[in-house]
């Protein structure tokens, strides 16, 4: 039987095709519009055609944490008439 394994926790982008006899690891973020041909190891997030490792999963949550913060702030600065 030609299984596909899917990690937890992995968001797969819409009109992604997985192919057969693929692995894909644990927190694992496919962009949309993707081919996976290939076992994807935990932790990274995948773009392209075919798919390709684009980065870690680590760094992407750091850096949307650290972008969400700073525009929560602009958003108090500015609601507050820029008094915190």
């Amino acid at each position: 039987m030609d299984k596909i394994v899917v990690g937890n926790n992995v968001m797969i982008g819409a009109v992604t095709i997985i192919l057969a006899r693929v692995t894909i690891g644990d927190n694992v973020i496919i962009v949309a519009d993707n081919i996976v041909s290939k076992d994807i190891p935990s932790r990274t997030v995948v773009d392209c055609i075919p798919a390709k490792i684009f980065g870690s999963f680590d760094d992407l949550a750091e850096t949307s944490s650290n972008q969400c913060h700073l525009s929560c702030e602009e958003e108090i600065k500015d609601f507050s008439g820029g008094k915190k």
